[in-house]
């Protein structure tokens, strides 16, 4: 049976793709690691044969690190086999409420900045505004675009607010657009909730949402959404230039944006789409 993902055919397959360090590496921990990552892989609980020769290790070496990881809570076994355990619950949830997202998000938004054209922003949902919790300005720009981070902005006029509003419930969302104020800002502005409503099923269909001089004249922006380990969108990266500055570039932008934001949620514990 073939229970290792068809990118891998052996744990050193596995081990190797993932991101080195500099320093020693410690085998046995390497090999509690490829364990859990073949179960979390696997659809259904595997067979003590089959994860020994997944990770290739003697059936009495395998039979030894399983029982310590069913010992410690990691490992859970029943009568269908080996399958993650509880103790892994509590471990994620806590390293989720502690884990940064600014600083995660940091060094994807410093490269967005760096195609030299504008400004890249982390944002949140609070309530009907877009709140924005970190920017990455290039210095090297001309002009620079004025966000501010602890700044709000309508969430209709944004790329960032139509990714984030798509991402609710589909009852939180109706009950966000009937009690919404659709308020003009610019002469490109959504101004009804049955336009945005398309906007959201744009941003939802496509992963990403434009804001086309709809916040400020001149300004475009292109946004996506970031998740965490549930699949939950929990914040949304953009990338804001001079609308001068997009002619041949829009594509580019997008596939930027898209590509900073899947980067920000796999740091987050996201599985890829």
């Amino acid at each position: 049976m073939r229970v290792l993902d068809e990118e891998y055919d052996s744990v050193d397959q596995l081990v190797a793709a993932e991101p080195r360090r500099p320093g020693r590496r410690v085998r046995s921990a390497e090999r509690v690691a490829a364990v859990l990552e073949l179960l979390r892989r696997s659809p259904r609980p595997l067979r003590h044969a089959d994860v020994a020769r997944a990770i290739e290790l003697p059936k009495s070496s395998t039979s030894n690190l399983l029982d310590t990881l069913v010992d410690v809570g990691l490992v859970q076994l029943d009568d269908r086999g080996y399958s993650l355990g509880v103790r892994l619950i509590e471990l994620g949830a806590v390293a989720a409420e502690r884990l940064d997202i600014r600083g995660i998000a940091r060094p994807a938004l410093r490269r967005l900045s760096e195609l030299g054209i504008g400004t890249s922003n982390l944002a949140i949902l609070q309530g009907h505004d877009v709140l924005y919790i970190e920017k990455v300005n290039n210095p090297d720009h001309v002009i620079q675009i004025a966000t501010r981070v602890g700044g709000t902005v309508t969430a209709h006029t944004t790329a960032l607010g139509k990714v984030l509003v798509a991402a609710l419930s589909p009852d939180e969302r109706e009950r966000w657009l009937e009690q919404h104020s659709f308020v003009r800002v610019t002469e490109h502005t959504i101004t009804s909730a049955a336009e945005f409503r398309r906007a959201l099923e744009f941003a939802s269909a496509n992963g990403y949402a434009l804001d086309d001089e709809e916040q400020n004249l001149r300004t475009v922006c292109v946004a996506a959404p970031v998740r965490d380990h549930t699949g939950a969108t929990v914040a949304a990266i953009s990338l804001t230039c001079l609308s001068v500055d997009v002619t041949g570039g829009r594509e580019v932008q997008i596939a930027a944006v898209i590509r900073g934001a899947e980067q920000v949620s796999e740091l987050l514990g996201a599985q890829r789409v």
